[in-house]
């Protein structure tokens, strides 16, 4: 997103998900979908999300939850942290490119 923070970076969630959950970052999104209800994980930064995730999985929620909760995590990170009180359009878009 920008310099300070990495929120949405598809290799730092791709990552967690990945050693965490055994999840492709190209799923994230049919996953999420899947979901009953998404855990709430606030809108921390995502480069500290894997012990989150590792903690939700032990204590037994599901996959879909987990990852749902980690999208909106992100979301609200971007929004609160990057955006902050800026204006935006009728639509945004992530576009990005990192490495995996």
């Amino acid at each position: 997103m920008n310099e300070a923070c990495s929120a949405g970076n598809r290799l730092i969630f791709g990552r967690s998900l990945k050693e965490t959950l055994n999840i492709f970052y190209k799923d994230i999104g049919d996953i999420a979908f899947k979901a009953k209800s998404a855990l709430n994980f606030n809108d921390q930064c995502a480069a500290f999300i894997s012990s989150d995730i590792k903690n939700a999985s032990h204590e037994g929620a599901s996959k879909e939850d987990i990852v749902a909760g980690l999208v909106y995590s992100i979301c609200m990170n971007y929004v609160n942290r990057v955006k902050g009180n800026r204006p935006v359009g009728k639509k945004s878009i992530y576009a990005g490119r990192s490495m995996l």
